[in-house]
């Protein structure tokens, strides 16, 4: 479930990691039943959020924050996943910046992430992403308190519609003993094919791909 197009993101999330020739992927379009179950995330390292819809359930929910936060799983967080669960507080510390109230975004266009961190894993020896055609969120929340490490920062233009601030585009950080990776990129409406370019550009790929490797770990 989710506002945007998910049954084309779901599909390209998948090919990602498949086709970086690091990952077996499954797939579910109900974590609610799936993450009830006993024992269900005991043959993965790593979730990827490509979510934002109605509550999963307190035995779903509970199950997955606490394999996160023991760090049996890493969580990769994918643009609107950080909109999810309004006031479910542990879900709100494991994201850490999150669509509320005063958040938004500009028009769809092509811009620069900056990256400003070369030191972590994931953007070691990484160039720039130039010209990324995506939606540029802008006032994202800083929720909890919780600790956090920008990567990589895009700057929203006011000719754009955006903020006139540098955002962060790409943010890792700790969940307890578990690791996230978190980034608001990745936009596509349902009925706007343009907008797949987001996904589809391979700086992306590359980008998620390579959250996704570290998030997992060993």
């Amino acid at each position: 479930a989710n506002n945007h197009d998910w049954e084309f993101t779901h599909g390209e999330l998948e090919r990602i990691l498949t086709e970086s020739g690091r990952f077996t992927v499954d797939v579910t379009n109900q974590p609610g039943e799936f993450l009830a179950a006993p024992d269900a995330l005991t043959k993965y390292q790593v979730v990827v959020l490509d979510y934002n819809g109605p509550r999963w359930g307190e035995a779903a929910e509970n199950a997955f924050l606490s394999a996160a936060k023991s760090g049996a799983i890493g969580v990769v967080v994918v643009h609107a996943s950080n909109n999810a669960f309004r006031g479910l507080v542990e879900y709100e510390r494991m994201v850490g910046h999150l669509w509320r109230k005063g958040a938004g975004h500009g028009r769809f266009h092509p811009f620069r992430v900056e990256i400003v961190d070369r030191d972590h894993p994931v953007t070691k020896g990484m160039a720039d992403l130039v010209l990324h055609p995506d939606e540029l969120y802008h006032g994202l929340s800083h929720m909890h308190d919780a600790p956090f490490r920008v990567l990589g920062r895009a700057f929203s233009s006011p000719k754009s519609g955006g903020s006139g601030r540098q955002e962060p585009m790409i943010i890792v950080k700790p969940y307890g003993k578990g690791r996230v990776f978190h980034t608001p990129l990745g936009h596509v409406w349902r009925k706007l094919p343009q907008t797949r370019a987001s996904v589809r550009d391979p700086q992306f790929r590359q980008l998620l791909a390579r959250g996704a490797e570290v998030t997992a770990g060993d």
